[in-house]
């Protein structure tokens, strides 16, 4: 423990926030309250200045760091379950900058814009759960598998990126040997990061006989020989797994002509915490 005496003067804990994980799913050990919730801090200056650096939100650094500086309950922000990672942003803008989300909206009937705010700690009252285990059978194996983490996500960004420029290359391919080849090369640079992101998910195997089986190099070799059938039951299941999350909506009417509206508030950290 730091022996500074301004201690009891810098950021504490200020919001505290129940995990959709429940702090399941997580190799190191996340640190919750007595009433099983994640305490969180507000941002530093240098957080802040942090979340507008455009390389390190696309790549992830910065929503790491910034995890790390607000929520000391979390060794390893690359670990969690994605599923945490809205909730836990939410708690961190609520912990800067007070409970009202306030988003602007443009009438599509009058165009008329203007502020509507939302009540944070309300929306942090409905957050949804995830089950304590999730398990698939696939012909006598029983697999167990767990949410994509962070560090998966944020490779499943980049490589949507990486799909979307493909694309736009397309409309340029005149079907040279050079472009054949950097277009097979990229589809299996992303056929083979699914599959890295569903052998990160799948933690253990038990056998027909009882045995289990959770060594990753066996874990990984079975996934890449798996057929197409198999590989999408699993890859359902972590579907069904990712749709639990919070949802945040702006409801109400518009100020001007009182048109009723309802959209959903994006958790976009280049944005969410401008």
């Amino acid at each position: 423990m730091s022996e500074n005496p301004l201690l009891q003067h810098m950021r504490q804990e200020s919001v505290f926030v129940p995990l959709p994980s429940k702090g399941n799913f997580y190799k190191t050990p996340v640190k919750l309250s007595a009433d099983g919730e994640l305490g969180i801090r507000s941002m530093t200056s240098s957080d802040e200045i942090a979340l507008k650096i455009p390389d390190a939100l696309f790549n992830g650094t910065s929503i790491v760091n910034v995890i790390k500086s607000c929520c000391p309950g979390i060794e390893d922000p690359m670990e969690m379950p994605y599923n945490d990672v809205e909730v836990v942003l939410l708690g961190i803008r609520r912990a800067t900058y007070g409970d009202d989300l306030v988003v602007t909206h443009k009438c599509t009937e009058c165009s008329h814009e203007t502020d509507y705010a939302k009540s944070i700690d309300r929306q942090l009252s409905e957050i949804p759960k995830l089950e304590d285990r999730y398990t698939v059978d696939i012909e006598g194996l029983k697999i167990f598998i767990k949410p994509i983490d962070l560090f998966s996500q944020t490779e499943l960004q980049l490589q949507a990126a990486h799909q979307a420029r493909l694309e736009t290359n397309i409309q340029s391919f005149e079907g040279t040997d050079e472009q054949v080849r950097e277009f097979q090369k990229s589809i299996i640079e992303i056929a083979n990061s699914n599959v890295k992101v569903l052998s990160r998910c799948v933690y253990q195997i038990e056998m027909p006989d009882g045995k289990h089986v959770d060594d990753p190099k066996f874990i990984d070799e079975w996934i890449n020989n798996i057929d197409v059938k198999q590989y999408n039951q699993l890859m359902e299941k972590l579907f069904e797994i990712q749709s639990v999350v919070l949802k945040v909506e702006m409801n109400g009417q518009c100020a001007e002509c009182e048109h009723p509206f309802s959209v959903p508030v994006i958790i976009d950290q280049s944005r969410f915490f401008g």
